[in-house]
């Protein structure tokens, strides 16, 4: 991601996630390669909220920030701006969104572009669609830890088992997605490797 359009982002992000916001999501083909500078900049906006979208002050606001950053940086904005039950959304382009998307701003977290206490992470987005169901599973147990329960004479005993992005500082984003400090990557991607399947590593920075 070039500059101009990295400090486009993140101050979308920045100045959105003051309001009552679920999560900030960039998406489409900024992601891409064929990026240029003609390429709609796609902002996916979740409101911590059941109204209807059209009915919250918020949806005004983030549209006139979107409106002065078109201005500042001359880049068309597109954003899509939804409640936290998704209403009026196919299924499908919802979890699209989660697992291909940039995922800048969730809420408990902050994002801020010049601040020097700014640490470096990466989202990594993966597709198991070349696994059997199998090696999906043992995946996502390595990956996300598991809980099993076993009885004995009446008496139920649980194992949990951390996975291995908990280990590394991470946490699961969404869909297909989460995201750990950039420092642990190596760890990361030599199991990832092993198993053979397709995975996205975008760099950004979590404040604090």
């Amino acid at each position: 991601m070039k500059e101009p359009l990295r400090k486009l982002v993140f101050e979308f992000a920045e100045l959105v996630s003051q309001y009552k916001i679920l999560y900030i999501i960039l998406f489409g083909s900024v992601l891409k390669e064929k990026e240029s500078r003609e390429s709609d900049v796609d902002f996916f906006v979740v409101l911590d909220t059941i109204k209807d979208p059209s009915q919250c002050p918020e949806k005004d606001k983030i549209l006139s920030i979107s409106s002065m950053l078109e201005d500042r940086y001359n880049r068309n904005i597109q954003v899509i701006i939804t409640n936290k039950k998704y209403d009026n959304l196919e299924d499908y382009f919802v979890q699209k969104v989660f697992g291909e998307g940039l995922v800048l701003y969730a809420k408990n977290l902050s994002l801020k572009l010049n601040n020097i206490s700014l640490r470096p992470y990466v989202f990594i987005s993966y597709d198991l669609k070349k696994l059997n169901h199998s090696e999906k599973m043992k995946l996502k147990n390595i990956l996300f830890g598991y809980k099993t329960k076993k009885r004995h004479k009446k008496k139920v005993y649980v194992t949990t088992k951390p996975g291995l992005v908990k280990k590394l500082e991470g946490r699961k984003i969404g869909i297909g997605t989460f995201m750990i400090p950039k420092e642990n990557l190596a760890q990361l991607e030599s199991t990832l490797n092993r198993f053979n399947i397709l995975y996205k590593i975008i760099d950004t920075w979590i404040y604090g």
